[in-house]
């Protein structure tokens, strides 16, 4: 995926035995916990830097602008290293953007074509290519709207920037870490609060509402303890106001009422999750089968679980009218198969299942794909659920 990142980055550090000693002395580490404070405290870890040293993935341009700023690269230095990236991004994603110099309207269908390569990312479940698409765009529009003079073109940017910031926060709540997500997700929701009043759009606000109702429900670990009830009452708070402002053909109302449910779900609040699921499935019908798949199909998810813990109705009922209306499952789509294996393991104890065969095969599936593409919630969470339902 980066082999010319990874050449480029081999000037900057020396292998010594199975550790990496950057500039400076750095090891892999100290230099990722230093690129972590210049970041905000946000969006790098040692293992994220692992994989772009090893070509695995690229640098986001926020990472990138750290690690300069850390190993206080010079000019060239730091240029030889954008035209890896440069040359990569090319490679990956066919990304080729124009110098600052060159504005003009022409750039506006440059974002919306990365914005729709974003989205097909995420019905695909590749969530590092979905993220670094929208950082790409997010740090170019950053920088591209603080120069542009004509309302209206600014306003249309700064829309193109808010999809790109949803898109990023979605990405990023299939990787968030309980302990972090609340820190991880403010610096995106501000912006999007940012944004929602200076083009006087609703919908972003909303946005970010549904990604910190999304990051409390997150911060609680799929935990009914009543330490967490603090957590998932603040997620259902941002939920509700999120879902009030949505119309019904905006697919984010979708993932507000599933956070709706989840948190009620983990609050233990029968009577709630009894309200959300009518509300889930009158609205089935009505759903766009083509475009609201994946939100849909995560939603119904979330109710069948709920079924099944509160043993209200068939579970597998659910799962099967969800199916019969979007004609698709989620096998395939990584992170998103993940996410339900896990759903499907919380169903399968509740309701006791005992032939667990087919199960089984798809948990170790998950716990794969979980390790592959470093998804350490997910991976910890199934493989906590596996050892209770399989011994």
């Amino acid at each position: 995926m980066g082999a010319h990142l990874k050449e480029a980055l081999k000037k900057f550090y020396v292998r010594l035995g199975n550790k990496l000693l950057f500039k400076d002395l750095y090891s892999l580490n100290q230099l990722a916990l230093e690129m972590w404070g210049v970041m905000g405290y946000r969006g790098i870890d040692a293992s994220i830097l692992s994989r772009v040293v090893s070509g695995y993935r690229l640098f986001t341009p926020q990472q990138f602008d750290a690690f300069c700023t850390v190993l206080q690269l010079e000019k060239k230095e730091r240029e030889h290293l954008e035209y890896a990236l440069y040359l990569d991004n090319i490679e990956r994603y066919g990304i080729s953007l124009p110098p600052f110099h060159q504005l003009d309207y022409g750039v506006l269908d440059l974002f919306d074509s990365l914005l729709k390569k974003a989205r097909d990312y995420r019905s695909e479940g590749k969530n590092d290519d979905q993220r670094s698409i929208a950082e790409i765009i997010e740090a170019y529009i950053e920088k591209l709207v603080r120069c542009v003079k004509k309302e209206n073109f600014r306003n249309k940017m700064l829309d193109q920037l808010g999809m790109a910031l949803v898109l990023k926060g979605n990405a990023l709540g299939g990787v968030w870490l309980p302990q972090t997500v609340v820190n991880e997700v403010m610096g995106i929701v501000r912006r999007l609060f940012e944004i929602s009043k200076q083009i006087k759009n609703p919908r972003y606000e909303a946005s970010g509402n549904i990604l910190l109702a999304y990051a409390y429900y997150v911060s609680g670990n799929y935990s009914s303890s009543s330490r967490f009830k603090s957590l998932y009452l603040h997620s259902i708070n941002r939920a509700k106001r999120a879902y009030q402002v949505l119309p019904d053909n905006n697919a984010e109302k979708l993932f507000a009422l599933r956070t709706l449910a989840t948190s009620t779900i983990y609050l233990r609040d029968k009577e709630d999750f009894l309200r959300i699921k009518k509300t889930a499935l009158d609205h089935l019908p009505k759903i766009p089968a083509d475009t609201y798949f994946l939100n849909g199909i995560n939603l119904y998810n979330a109710i069948a679980e709920g079924a099944a813990i509160f043993q209200t109705s068939d579970p597998f009922k659910i799962k099967e009218m969800a199916f019969n209306h979007f004609k698709v499952t989620l096998e395939g789509r990584r992170i998103h198969e993940v996410s339900e294996t896990r759903s499907d393991l919380e169903m399968s104890l509740a309701l006791k299942t005992k032939d667990k065969s087919d199960l089984k095969v798809r948990v170790e599936k998950a716990l794969q794909i979980a390790k592959e593409e470093n998804y350490v919630r997910h991976y910890k969470n199934i493989k906590k659920l596996a050892q209770r339902a399989f011994g």
